[in-house]
């Protein structure tokens, strides 16, 4: 009988070890990876910091793409934490990493994304960026 109630016991209790050891949360950097499509606009008086934007997130929450600003072509290098909060530096167009845009911005459950942009040597100078998953 004591046997009996053990392995019931043991049987039971199977489910919660599963469900509390489960395959991780869905609020990991993995969920995120894909390719992201988007546009930039620039702030007023910097109307010309505007353009399109594209990125790929791998597994591991690395953030790579391109966008193209005022015709000039540009590198984005970021990366994504598992709350879906992007950390992105953008430059290129001949101009060298010293002058360039910092993106900072959050992808959401329903795979769209926002966020805000500054240039690294004038804060002043400012936009946003918006877009969503493919």
């Amino acid at each position: 009988m004591l046997k009996k109630i053990t392995r019931i016991a043991v049987l039971a209790s199977l489910p919660l070890f599963f469900v509390a050891c489960g395959g991780g949360s869905s609020d990991s950097v993995e969920s995120y990876a894909g390719h992201y499509q988007g546009t930039l606009a620039g702030s007023p008086g910097h109307e010309k910091n505007a353009g399109k934007l594209e990125f790929t997130i791998s597994s591991t929450g690395k953030l790579t793409g391109t966008a193209n600003v005022n015709i000039y072509p540009q590198i984005l290098d970021g990366s994504i934490d598992s709350s879906g909060t992007m950390k992105i530096q953008m430059w290129g167009g001949g101009i060298g990493k010293y002058a360039s845009m910092v993106m900072t911005g959050t992808v959401k459950a329903d795979n769209t994304f926002t966020g805000t942009t500054y240039e690294n040597y004038k804060p002043s100078v400012t936009g946003t960026f918006t877009g969503k998953k493919d």
